[in-house]
């Protein structure tokens, strides 16, 4: 569902790529969404989430 745009064309993506690159489960990438301990949009009935926010959970500012 990215209409042709690749993750660097992006600045969002979906709760499956960003499981992938943050190396967690998708279903726990949800849970934390929920939780609020991660920020997203919802589009529809699914999450999109900020590169950004991405970039702010690889250097280790995400609470467990």
């Amino acid at each position: 569902m990215n209409n042709g745009r690749s993750y660097e064309d992006s600045d969002y993506v979906s709760t499956s790529v960003a499981a992938q690159l943050l190396g967690f489960h998708r279903n726990t990438i949800v849970q934390r969404i929920k939780s609020g301990k991660i920020k997203a949009h919802r589009v529809e009935r699914e999450y999109r989430i900020a590169k950004s926010e991405i970039q702010r959970i690889k250097e280790g500012r995400i609470t467990d």
